[in-house]
């Protein structure tokens, strides 16, 4: 109903000007909008940990990293071989800009697709499964499922990786 709400307003904002200066309305998949979606929700739920009048309130942890999961999700489908697609330009300067923001505050979010696993294994990702993949030389990750979230060098959410064996 609201997006049907959001396309007539669109659509008569439009129709104020000839046809051949109308812009197209974009196109944007299900799933996009659905993780775009989640990220305003988990946004949303970032509630202070301490109280108020403390000088520096933290975030929730659980909630923070709900956050930079859903952005990591939502920038990674508006990337093609590391730039922008060229439907999402204009979107993706304010993924970047929250990215920056996270950035500034020390917030780190680290994808590990392609990474070796090291023959200790990891201490801060989730190995969900192993998979036979042909070409590989040793243990990598192939996909992440979830990134695994840092604040301040201080683990807030450990990743979640399936790891490619050499078959």
């Amino acid at each position: 109903m609201r997006r049907m709400r959001m396309a007539d307003d669109a659509e008569r904002l439009q129709a104020r000007f000839p046809r051949e200066w109308r812009i197209a309305p974009a196109v944007w998949p299900d799933d996009m909008l659905q993780q775009l979606e989640a990220l305003v929700g988990a946004l949303s739920r970032l509630q202070p940990s301490v109280p108020a009048e403390a000088a520096a309130p933290a975030l929730d942890p659980r909630a923070l990293g709900e956050l930079c999961t859903q952005l990591w999700r939502l920038r990674s489908r508006m990337l093609e071989d590391g730039k922008p697609r060229e439907e999402m330009r204009r979107v993706y300067r304010y993924v970047e800009m929250a990215w920056d923001t996270l950035a500034g505050a020390k917030i780190e979010i680290l994808d590990h697709t392609g990474q070796r696993v090291p023959d200790t294994g990891f201490v801060t990702v989730k190995i969900l499964a192993f998979e036979p993949h042909a070409g590989l030389l040793h243990d990598t990750v192939i996909e992440t499922v979830k990134p695994s979230v840092y604040q301040q060098d201080k683990l807030i959410q450990a990743g979640e990786v399936i790891v490619g064996r050499p078959a």
